[in-house]
């Protein structure tokens, strides 16, 4: 399998989902961000057999992180992102296949409170737990900020979205 990549920012898809939280009143907090774009991009890859976000993707404490968007969003903390980011240049352009692509996304797991999403990333033989248990296996601790294997991403995602439809990707009591 190759992994070909794509053009979308992960600024980009982050004021997304961002504008999406305003206009729709939903607040989204930094963690939830990440939990959105790291969903985003697992079932981008299994479906479309290429990434969706253009970063490395961390395993941190709370589950898949990718530092810029950590870094550009820190300053709200646990507090509700009020506000979308801008950058120079033409990389805060998403394709409407993509915004699509997103707004699926969104209406799937915009209700789901942080925790939820935690709980679900951390999922024991997800991507984000591999990628811990791997760093303990070879050197005896978790190593801080270990990547996540984009190949781990989209095995665990194809494998769900074969065996569910998108709709019935998490079932959550």
């Amino acid at each position: 399998m190759t992994i070909a990549m794509t053009q979308s920012s992960t600024l980009a898809i982050a004021n997304f989902f961002i504008r999406k939280s305003l206009k729709e009143k939903k607040p989204v907090t930094q963690i939830k961000l990440q939990k959105l774009i790291f969903f985003a991009h697992g079932f981008y890859l299994a479906i479309k057999e290429k990434p969706l976000v253009d970063e490395k993707i961390e395993a941190w404490q709370y589950g898949p992180v990718i530092p810029s968007v950590y870094h550009r969003f820190k300053k709200w903390g646990n507090n509700s992102i009020d506000e979308v980011l801008l950058e120079n240049g033409n990389n805060l352009i998403i394709n409407q296949e993509d915004i699509d692509f997103l707004e699926l996304v969104w209406h799937k797991f915009s209700s789901l409170s942080a925790s939820q999403l935690i709980k679900i990333s951390h999922e024991t033989n997800g991507p984000w737990n591999r990628a811990i248990e791997k760093s303990k296996a070879l050197v005896g601790f978790v190593v801080p900020n270990i990547i996540i294997n984009n190949i781990d991403i989209y095995w665990y995602f194809k494998k769900r979205f074969v065996q569910n439809s998108i709709d019935r990707f998490y079932s959550i009591a």
